[in-house]
């Protein structure tokens, strides 16, 4: 069994064994993929540079802002305009690269929660330690797969 469905950040592609959180659902990206714990000499980096890119648009986004709030000429209002919708567009563009890819143990899923956020996978990562992830924005072909894993998880823990 393959399957994958999409979510705010990426996709999530799913076999017997794993579920693996991609950028691009790309079946061939899964090779590649760590368990979420194990670190690979350059993971703290390119998580530093995400988290710096984040930043850096907000930071953007706050001098649009900081734009409209100093003066409504028209001048300045237009150039705040297409400034942020260059900006909100960038971000649309970019938002599948922000979320995490990393390969998950079907059978390290200890819990499986509906939230309003969305569905918060807790388990325990390649390092040993309980970890959790927020699956958000999930379309409905991966609503309801989490409804049957969680089915699936919960009459494995009665058993």
């Amino acid at each position: 069994m393959k399957d994958w469905f999409g979510y705010e950040y990426g996709f999530v592609n799913i076999d017997e064994e794993h579920l693996y959180f991609t950028n691009s659902g790309n079946w061939s990206e899964i090779a590649n993929l760590k368990e979420r714990g194990e670190t690979g000499k350059y993971d703290k980096l390119r998580k530093l540079l995400r988290v710096k890119g984040i930043q850096g648009v907000l930071l953007l986004l706050g001098f649009a802002a900081a734009l409209v709030v100093a003066g409504f000429t028209s001048a300045n209002l237009g150039f705040a305009v297409l400034l942020l919708a260059g900006l909100y567009s960038f971000y649309m563009y970019i938002r599948t690269e922000v979320g995490e890819a990393f390969r998950l143990p079907k059978k390290k899923i200890s819990a499986l929660e509906d939230t309003r956020m969305g569905w918060r996978i807790t388990f325990v990562n390649a390092g040993g330690q309980a970890d959790s992830y927020l699956v958000n924005g999930a379309d409905a072909k991966g609503e309801d797969f989490f409804k049957q894993l969680k089915l699936e998880l919960e009459a494995s823990i009665k058993a």
